[in-house]
């Protein structure tokens, strides 16, 4: 039995194995020869006899390439002169930013850029800033010497009018006092002479005395002189009386160195001579305004009065604060101390 499996099996490998012809057998002969895609393509013989030329474009392409490496090379040599040229002005251009290719080279061109024409022209303006501070400083130092020579004149100017100034009130209060001792001196207490009297405002000679029984009347002429008076002195004749022994004058004094009439200072006082002239030819003073500062203001007139009184006080001598009896010849001299004492309040 086991042979006949043999020859069986030989009689069927025989039987699958194809004819040299047949397609069968020219298929299995390719499927053998196929070339496998792991396999490296078999290098065939080269061919014998003159190998092909190029075509003609290649050639004018091979041209180009050669003329274009040839304009390439040029433009780096010039690109390279301007950057040499660009480099000893100070100047770093693009080129030369993509040339560096090495941190050196990198480090080299910040260097460069670090000192600039710009940094040549800030250190200049720096020298030049610096010469002209010390310039102004020099000229500062030299006016603040002149301005304390100046300010040590103004010094020694204000202290010489400091000086004169307390000369001249020195010299105000000395006169005061020697007013005081005359007028003391020329009272009727001390006085023995007998002088006849003489009107001072119509100056008449000796022999034209003016007789007691005309007095009314040349009382009358000097009022209206006194209206006069009144317009450059300041001077008012509020009222005028008589009585048996003298003649009454109630006068109201203003200042005169006010610019508007709110700022006028006013006092009111009374004068008196005797109608005796004979006798005595003296006038006598009396303060009616002091009198007020004792009594309480029932109005604002009152009170306007009060405060008038009160600011010419603090300026009167002591002796023009209280009664005073003096020759008619020093009236003018009364009316100098007032007026005085009443433009002082005004600029106090």
């Amino acid at each position: 039995m086991a042979r006949q499996k043999r020859m069986a099996s030989e009689s069927i490998s025989v039987e699958l194995t194809p004819e040299r012809s047949s397609p069968a057998r020219r298929r299995l002969l390719r499927a053998k020869n196929a070339s496998s895609p792991l396999k490296p393509a078999p290098k065939l013989p080269p061919k014998r006899g003159r190998p092909k030329s190029a075509p003609k474009a290649l050639k004018g392409a091979k041209k180009d390439k050669k003329l274009n490496n040839e304009t390439g090379n040029n433009t780096a040599a010039l690109v390279r002169a301007f950057s040499a040229s660009s480099k000893a002005n100070g100047v770093i251009t693009e080129a030369d930013i993509h040339a560096a290719t090495t941190p050196a080279q990198v480090t080299a061109l910040i260097s460069s850029l670090v000192s600039t024409e710009q940094d040549v022209l800030f250190q200049q303006y720096r020298e030049k800033a610096a010469e002209q501070e010390a310039k102004n400083s020099v000229t500062i130092a030299d006016f603040a010497l002149k301005l304390d020579e100046k300010q040590s004149t103004i010094d020694l100017l204000a202290r010489q009018i400091q000086e004169l100034q307390n000369q001249l009130a020195e010299a105000e209060e000395r006169l005061d006092a020697v007013d005081e001792n005359l007028m003391a001196l020329t009272t009727p207490q001390r006085r023995t002479g007998r002088r006849s009297y003489e009107l001072p405002i119509r100056r008449k000679p000796l022999d034209k005395k003016v007789h007691h029984s005309n007095v009314d009347d040349e009382f009358r002429t000097i009022a209206f002189t006194f209206d006069m008076l009144e317009l450059l002195t300041g001077i008012r004749i509020v009222d005028y009386k008589v009585d048996q022994d003298n003649f009454l004058f109630d006068v109201k004094h203003s200042s005169t160195v006010s610019q508007r009439e709110t700022e006028t200072v006013t006092i009111e006082y009374q004068l008196s001579i005797q109608r005796e002239f004979e006798l005595c030819a003296d006038v006598t003073y009396v303060p009616v305004f002091l009198e007020c500062l004792s009594k309480r203001a029932r109005d604002a007139e009152q009170e306007a009065k009060n405060k008038d009184a009160a600011m010419v006080k603090d300026h009167l001598p002591a002796y023009l604060q209280q009664s005073l009896t003096f020759p008619y010849s020093a009236l003018l001299q009364f009316y100098t101390k007032l007026s005085k004492a009443l433009n002082q309040s005004v600029r106090s």
